[in-house]
C-alpha cells in the first residue's frame, strides 16, 4: 500500500513538472532568414537588441522583449509567437506571416564586426560573403540570376 502511495506522489510530481515547466527560449546569437517579400536578411541578437542588416533596408537596431512565448519590439507595433523548431531554427508567427530564423554558426563574421564605413576593408569582405549567402538563399528558393 505504501509503495502505491509513493508511486502516485512521484507520478504527480513528474506530470506536474512536465506540464508547468516552461522552456526558456533564447534568441541570442547570429541568425539569417529569407523571404520573397524582404529578400535575404541577417540578424545579431543580444539580450536587449535586434540588429538587422539587408541590402534593401540597410542596418537597423530595435529593442525587444520576450514575454511568455511571444517576441515583441518595444518601439514598434510588432508581436510574434515564438515556435522553436529545433536548436537552430525558430519560427516567428505574426498573423498570417511566418518568419523562419536560422542560427548561424558562431564562426560566421556578421556585420556588427565590420565598421559602418562602406569603403573599409572589413566591410568590403563582409559584403562579399553577405552577397554569396544572399545568392545561395535566392537559388535555394528557386530563383536564378
Amino acid at each position: 500500500m505504501k509503495s502505491k502511495i509513493y508511486a502516485f506522489i512521484v507520478s504527480v510530481f513528474i506530470i506536474g513538472s512536465c506540464t508547468f515547466q516552461q522552456r526558456e527560449i533564447s534568441m541570442v546569437g547570429k541568425w539569417h532568414r529569407f523571404s520573397h517579400e524582404n529578400g535575404y536578411c541577417e540578424y545579431e541578437i543580444d539580450s536587449q537588441y535586434v540588429v538587422a542588416f539587408s541590402e534593401r533596408m540597410g542596418k537597423s537596431k530595435l529593442e525587444y522583449k520576450i514575454e511568455n512565448d511571444s517576441f515583441k519590439y518595444t518601439t514598434i507595433d510588432y508581436s510574434a509567437k515564438i515556435i522553436p523548431v529545433g536548436d537552430s531554427i525558430i519560427n516567428l508567427e505574426a498573423g498570417n506571416n511566418t518568419a523562419t530564423l536560422i542560427r548561424f554558426n558562431e564562426s560566421v563574421d556578421a556585420f556588427l564586426s565590420a565598421p559602418d564605413e562602406n569603403d573599409s576593408l572589413n566591410f568590403s569582405i563582409y559584403m562579399e560573403y553577405f552577397k554569396k549567402r544572399a545568392e545561395q538563399a535566392w537559388t535555394e528558393a528557386g530563383f536564378k540570376e
